[in-house]
């Protein structure tokens, strides 16, 4: 299923001086790290802040977090200066966002849902958000509840990383935004 069959229509915009402008119609804005520039950051942190203030759900995808300081230090700051609702990414990217030394290999996970599970848990109080922890069984928690949803496949969350886009309704479930 394609986003625009769920009345979506996706935008991906970066320039500083419209994001604020796109994201005063959005229903939900995506932030995904994965193309990052120093501009780009900034662009997401003023697209982030914008949603924060309308109550906009924000949904971070932190692509290569652990990877590089870069990458990390930039889902960190994005974390820090905007509400963010989901963070949505595989169990490295997940760990690296509470442990400076877990790293990750570029976008593919070099720790399972498992070894990542507890971590989540007490990472998504902290941050006041839900965790979505891609793999071949999901797992989504906002600390409080844990739910795993059994669609993957052995290879994701090593690989291509699309399937919670196909589940809308997921992230809803925990959303405290």
């Amino acid at each position: 299923m394609h986003c625009w069959q769920w009345g979506a229509s996706p935008v991906m915009a970066h320039a500083q001086n419209e994001v604020e402008d796109m994201v005063a119609f959005a229903g939900a804005l995506v932030l995904n790290i994965g193309t990052l520039t120093d501009d780009w950051i900034l662009s997401m942190i003023k697209a982030g802040k914008k949603a924060s203030e309308q109550q906009t759900p924000v949904i971070l995808d932190p692509v290569g977090s652990g990877a590089t300081p870069l990458r990390t230090g930039a889902a960190k700051k994005i974390i820090d200066q905007t509400r963010v609702s989901v963070i949505r990414g595989n169990a490295s990217e997940i760990l690296s966002l509470r442990h400076a030394e877990s790293k990750t290999k570029g976008v593919d996970s070099i720790h399972s849902v498992e070894e990542a599970a507890k971590t989540a848990t007490v990472l998504a109080p902290e941050l006041d958000t839900t965790l979505a922890i891609t793999g071949p069984v999901d797992l989504i928690t906002d600390g409080d509840r844990v739910i795993r949803v059994k669609n993957g496949h052995p290879l994701d969350g090593l690989c291509y990383r699309n399937r919670l886009h196909g589940h809308r309704d997921h992230w809803r479930l925990f959303s405290r935004r």
